[in-house]
């Protein structure tokens, strides 16, 4: 079954009102003017309860595109602080949006495959320079067009297979080292997923298939897949696909159009802040919702490579350098 990660900011966490759920902080509802007193540049998620283990973390590409013009108000080096501070299961790498955030219309042909090398170029920076995490990295194929999100995992290919053989090879050779417990690059394999970004506003589900199955064809299907902030629609599609074994959302909050307008006086009637009316309401709402889709069988890969040509592959990487 899949896993669906609710995504919230930092100050809606409340520990005593939160369920079972597998959580999803964003560093672009992170960011932070630094002060004197407190340099930090992205608020730490400290009061996450504890009974939610499966935590991720999102770069915040798509805010980061509409709100600060493509360029990331912190450094590689604030966002791997940020992560080890609260040491989610998988984090994503940095990323450019392919979509006008404001219209969802794309951006011209030239500024896509700008923003796809960007994110190539940061994805390969981070491996290289911050490969030995205790989470998994999680690179983002962007694109708008199906064409051109096939022409992204192409270009990203050679990372994908090589940080996917290296999570691969040395949690099966760690396992060996120590039985009594999971060992670290173990639990990076288990968590190590790909992303599908900039389809924020266009998860009709056939397009969504379409994307999907261009990005198998090239990068095989053996790879699991989380899709960027898809919605209830496909959610509820039933169109869930064989590889894709987790989504996220924010939507769950209805801070938009007119739901926003009710949700306030719902809180008003019911005496309640923002962040309560959330958890006691809103977030079961959606999960009912999202559950039946949810229970459907999804990451079955189709011939996986073997560990023995895993190794094989990887023995390759290493003597190109």
């Amino acid at each position: 079954m899949a896993t669906f990660y609710y995504s919230f900011r930092p100050r809606d966490i409340r520990p005593a009102e939160m369920g079972e759920m597998a959580a999803l902080i964003s560093a672009g509802g992170c960011i932070r003017t630094p002060t004197k007193n407190n340099p930090e540049r992205l608020i730490v998620p400290h009061r996450l309860p504890p009974h939610i283990t499966d935590k991720a973390a999102d770069c915040g590409g798509f805010k980061v595109m509409k709100k600060y013009q493509g360029i990331y108000p912190f450094s590689l080096e604030d966002y791997w602080t940020w992560l080890d501070a609260w040491q989610p299961r998988w984090a994503a790498m940095w990323d450019y949006c392919c979509m006008d955030t404001e219209t969802g219309a794309s951006l011209s042909p030239d500024q896509v495959q700008q923003n796809q090398r960007n994110t190539t170029d940061k994805a390969w920076e981070i491996w290289r320079t911050y490969r030995d995490t205790p989470w998994a990295w999680v690179p983002t194929i962007q694109g708008y067009t199906v064409q051109q999100y096939a022409q992204h995992a192409r270009q990203m290919a050679p990372l994908i297979h090589e940080m996917w053989a290296y999570y691969q090879i040395w949690g099966y050779y760690e396992q060996f080292l120590d039985s009594t417990q999971e060992p670290p690059t173990m639990r990076r394999y288990r968590a190590f997923r790909v992303g599908i970004g900039s389809l924020v506003g266009r998860d009709h589900p056939i397009f969504v298939r379409q994307v999907v199955l261009a990005i198998q064809d090239i990068l095989g299907s053996f790879l699991p897949l989380h899709l960027w902030g898809v919605k209830l629609r496909y959610l509820k599609s039933g169109q869930q696909m064989k590889g894709v074994v987790s989504y996220d959302s924010g939507a769950f909050n209805k801070r938009f159009g007119k739901n926003l307008e009710v949700q306030k006086e719902e809180q008003e009637e019911l005496m309640e802040t923002q962040a309560q009316h959330l958890w006691r309401k809103l977030q079961p709402e959606y999960a009912d919702k999202v559950a039946p889709t949810l229970l459907l069988p999804t990451y079955q890969p189709l011939f996986p490579p073997t560990t023995i040509h895993m190794i094989q592959i990887y023995q390759q990487i290493l003597t190109k350098g």
